[in-house]
């Protein structure tokens, strides 16, 4: 119930993120996140996985986001090989969620080595970068 409602207001911060008129800016962005995630965590683990909560929505978005200019650059470089857009869009969409899973790795890692709770922060690396910045990156490629 906790990674459904999590998941839920990923995406609702993802649409709003996207919007022209958002209110939201990079920063603003990962506050939200890191809100969402800490709460998942409080619900699930105390205090401690208040703070691994928001430390893993945050830093998984945080490096899944820095990773997609790479992801952008590539789907046009495989359009510009004359590639159809269907296969391009099946390379990017496996290239996302390789995106999606090293920042979740990144994160439980980083966690590990802050010295906090590597469960709760990979699960909410993976919840929040699965329901915003996967499926905010797949809306792109459906030109």
């Amino acid at each position: 119930m906790v990674d459904a409602t999590q998941g839920w207001a990923c995406g609702q911060i993802g649409t709003e993120y996207q919007a022209k008129d958002s209110i939201l800016n990079p920063v603003t962005h990962k506050i939200a996140h890191g809100i969402t995630g800490g709460l998942a965590g409080l619900a699930t683990g105390g205090t401690q996985g208040a703070l691994a909560g928001a430390f893993g929505s945050m830093v998984g978005e945080t490096i899944a986001e820095l990773r997609m200019g790479d992801v952008a650059a590539q789907t046009t470089e495989l359009l510009n090989q004359g590639l159809s857009r269907e296969k391009t869009r099946e390379i990017m969409a496996e290239r996302i969620q390789s995106v999606a899973s090293e920042a979740q790795v990144l994160t439980a890692a980083a966690a590990m080595v802050a010295g906090l709770d590597v469960h709760t922060a990979h699960n909410a690396s993976v919840v929040h970068t699965q329901n915003n910045f996967a499926d905010t990156a797949m809306e792109g490629l459906l030109w």
